[in-house]
């Protein structure tokens, strides 16, 4: 296993909706942008950047506000969204296991001021992140809201590997996988 600290991120993490609107310090903000820039994306063929806003930059239908988003810009060709939730989930364990909250954010937009292109990539996808006062994480996996394996999986003897699978985020824990 390449990353055993993101993995067990799995089995913990939960989404946060309230945040500390304090700005995380700079090393912080250098480390995730870092670890950002080296995140391997599923489709090496699509072109994609992150792009950091703050608050202000920032339309959400939903009531969620907090001092820091990663966006994911994308170039638009087949498997364009997998390949951007595969590289945005990718930040959001890293969040998680270096004990800072995040949201996925499906209803937000960057605001009118800040490009809906960049570098001829459209906006795909952003996550919310920072502190909070709220724990973090599960205390176990019992507290997850997600179908039981048995409900999207008909494989024999795979229950360990499907496992993280069957608590990864999905909109609205709709877990539209079967396997």
């Amino acid at each position: 296993m390449k990353n055993p600290q993101l993995y067990n991120a799995i089995f913990h993490r939960k989404s946060i909706r309230k945040y500390n609107m304090t700005p995380l310090p700079a090393d912080t903000l250098g480390k995730l942008q870092e670890y950002a820039s080296s995140v391997k994306p599923l489709d090496e063929s699509i072109r994609y950047e992150f792009v950091y806003l703050g608050s202000a930059d920032v339309k959400n239908l939903l009531p969620i506000k907090a001092p820091h988003y990663i966006c994911l810009y994308s170039q638009i060709k087949g498997n364009y969204l997998m390949n951007a939730g595969f590289l945005l989930q990718q930040i959001d364990l890293y969040l998680s296991a270096n004990n800072l909250a995040s949201c996925w954010l499906g209803m937000a937009k960057p605001s009118k001021e800040v490009p809906k292109q960049i570098n001829g990539l459209e906006f795909v996808i952003m996550l919310a992140f920072g502190n909070t006062t709220e724990p973090i994480y599960r205390a176990n996996t019992s507290e997850f809201m997600r179908k039981s394996l048995s409900e999207i999986s008909s494989v024999a003897g795979a229950d360990s590997m499907l496992e993280s699978v069957r608590l990864a985020p999905s909109s609205s824990n709709t877990q539209p996988w079967i396997f």
